[in-house]
C-alpha cells in the first residue's frame, strides 16, 4: 500500500494565472494526478500539500501520521517549486527579495533568494533505515504566513511537542528566511 504526497508552495500557478478562463481553482492537485498517471503509479492514498514555505513540513507530518496509523506501508513524497514571473513579481512586492546574498540568521538581514528544486523522499514502515523521523510537529498561531507572530508561542508549542516524543533531536531544519521577522 503506497500514499504519495506531492508538496509545493504555488503548484502550476504561472500556468494558470495568466490565462482568461480559471482552469482549476487548485493548482497543485493536476500536477499530482498527472504525475502518478505517467508513472503509472496507483496509490492507495495522494494528496497534494500547500503551506507555503510548510508545505514540505506539512507533507513528512501528514506522510508520518499515515504510516503510524497503518493507512500505508510506504510513502513517497514530492516537493517541487518553481520560479516564473507571478512568483517572483510577489515575493518582490512583500519586499522580501534581498538585494545580494541571504543571510538567514545575520544581524543584516534582507531578504531571500527564490530558487527552483524537485526532491523525492520515500519512506517505510517496514524497512529499518540509518535515518527516521522519530518526530515531526506542526502547530499554527492564526497570523499570515508572510507576517508570522513575533511571539514565538507556536514554535515553542511545536518545539515541546517534538520533544515529549523522542527526547533531544538528532537535527533542526531551521525555517531562515533571511527576513527580519
Amino acid at each position: 500500500r503506497l500514499g504519495v504526497i506531492l508538496a509545493s508552495t504555488k503548484g502550476y500557478v504561472e500556468d494558470t494565472v495568466w490565462q482568461t478562463q480559471v482552469v482549476s481553482a487548485d493548482p497543485i492537485s493536476p500536477v499530482l494526478k498527472d504525475f502518478l498517471r505517467r508513472h503509472e503509479i496507483t496509490a492507495t492514498r495522494a494528496i497534494s500539500v500547500r503551506n507555503a514555505c510548510a508545505s514540505s513540513h506539512g507533507a513528512l507530518f501528514l506522510g508520518r501520521r499515515w504510516l503510524t496509523r497503518g493507512d500505508v506501508d510506504h510513502l513517497l513524497v514530492i516537493g517541487v517549486d518553481g520560479v516564473g514571473p507571478f512568483v517572483r513579481a510577489g515575493f518582490k512586492s512583500l519586499g522580501l527579495i534581498a538585494p545580494d546574498v541571504c543571510k538567514p540568521f545575520a544581524k543584516g538581514r534582507a531578504g531571500l533568494q527564490l530558487g527552483e528544486a524537485a526532491v523525492a523522499l520515500v519512506l517505510s514502515r517496514e524497512t529499518k533505515a540509518d535515518l527516521e523521523i522519530a518526530a515531526i510537529a506542526i502547530d499554527s498561531e492564526g497570523s499570515p504566513v508572510s507576517r508570522p507572530s513575533t511571539s514565538g508561542r507556536s514554535l515553542r508549542r511545536a518545539c515541546e511537542q517534538a520533544l515529549a516524543t523522542s527526547g533531544a533531536p538528532d537535527a533542526i531544519i531551521a525555517h531562515g528566511t533571511g527576513t527580519v521577522l
